[in-house]
């Protein structure tokens, strides 16, 4: 009897309560962040499912998803991510900072190299790649007042890779396809917003004051040289299956077994809802293509308002359902590229929620958000109004 009254004190009992609230409490913060991080994918499922009331799936429904988009990202997915836990970025990133130690020039180059390498492994995963590093190199440095500032730069640059690269942004793996677009289309049509943008970054990082820093040494790393050339050919290959040199659905299957082999973690690691997101955006889209109400509105609403309505709709919903929808509605290519691109900037685009997330705390006088949306702001401003430029006149 004593001894089952020890083990059952009030101590061990509140002690026990406690451990067992904090493992929910754990769990519930864990959920809302889960929640928060995939809230464009839920949206997605919610409104492909709604959708399915009005059509009931069907024979018809294999026909709505590009598989050649899916499975081409996929593919990037997993090779991008094998480059990524070889230190591949991180590496080559570092070693050219260690040359530098001008504030001014490390501010530039921090915020140009996540754009370069954006052009080849997409905006959201150079976000999540480069932010980090700047945020330690700077704070490495005791350049902590950069921080905020570098950071919303590179957010602003990244954003430029969709104008220039048919790898840019995920959404591009479907617009090429579905317009048939060769691998120059995006330069060769969007070029002012290209040069408007990133001239426009280079001027702002020129505003920073010149000064002395030092930034941390970078050490000896040896780089795996035959993982990571096996990791290039089989991006070369994705690259030419994305413009059907391959056929995918070859290549595609040969990544996905090689990389079982070179490095099975890939699979675990890779982001899946953004595959979900796009299978739902297409049933979405499929279905009101069958919606006779539905179609004719959208058609009537989007045709001749392309710039400015997918400007105005990426603000509300991010602008990768408005690459993957608005298409289907409008015969107007220029003029959505062009507002697709511009509606990165503004209010709601996912990688400003990531952003968020990673250097909220390192801003000492607490208004990052406000200055993150007025930058953001102000490249839509500007970038709008050249695009306007380009597409009425």
């Amino acid at each position: 009897m004593k001894k089952l009254m020890r083990h059952n004190s009030p101590i061990k009992l509140f002690s026990r309560n406690l451990h067992d609230e904090t493992d929910a409490y754990l769990r519930l913060l864990k959920f809302k962040k889960l929640l928060k991080n995939n809230i464009v994918v839920i949206i997605a499922v919610v409104g492909a499912a709604v959708t399915c009331f009005f059509v009931p799936p069907d024979a018809g429904y294999k026909d709505y998803i590009s598989y050649k988009t899916v499975l081409c990202l996929l593919s990037l997915m997993l090779v991008v991510r094998g480059l990524k836990d070889c230190r591949f970025f991180g590496i080559m990133s570092g070693k050219i900072l260690d040359r530098i130690s001008d504030r001014r020039a490390i501010s530039a180059v921090l915020v140009f190299l996540p754009a370069f390498f954006a052009l080849f492994i997409t905006n959201d995963i150079a976000t999540i790649t480069f932010i980090p590093f700047a945020i330690i190199m700077l704070s490495s440095a005791d350049a902590y007042d950069l921080i905020p500032y570098v950071v919303i730069l590179q957010t602003m640059a990244v954003k430029l890779s969709g104008i220039v690269s048919p790898l840019g942004n995920a959404q591009n793996l479907f617009l090429i396809d579905y317009y048939g677009f060769d691998f120059f289309w995006f330069i060769k049509n969007l070029w002012p917003l290209a040069i408007t943008g990133y001239g426009l970054t280079f001027i702002l990082c020129m505003l920073i004051k010149p000064g002395k820093l030092n930034p941390p040494p970078v050490g000896e790393y040896r780089l795996p040289k035959i993982r990571i050339a096996i990791y290039f050919i089989m991006f070369v290959f994705i690259i030419i299956s994305v413009f059907d040199v391959l056929p995918y659905y070859i290549v595609t299957p040969v990544i996905i077994v090689a990389m079982i082999f070179v490095h099975p973690r890939s699979f675990k690691k890779a982001n899946y809802g953004v595959i979900l997101m796009f299978i739902a955006f297409f049933i979405m889209s499929g279905n009101f293509m069958r919606m006779p109400k539905v179609n004719a509105f959208l058609t009537d609403v989007i045709s001749g308002n392309e710039l400015w309505l997918s400007v105005v709709a990426s603000q509300l919903f991010t602008n990768n359902p408005v690459a993957l929808v608005f298409p289907k509605f409008s015969s107007d290519t220029v003029g959505l590229m062009f507002g697709i691109n511009v509606g990165k900037y503004g209010t709601a685009p996912l990688n400003n929620y990531m952003v968020m997330s990673l250097e909220r705390k390192y801003d000492v006088k607490k208004h990052f958000v406000l200055k993150l949306l007025a930058m953001n702001f102000i490249y839509l401003l500007v970038l709008f109004g050249v695009s306007a430029l380009c597409v009425y006149l």
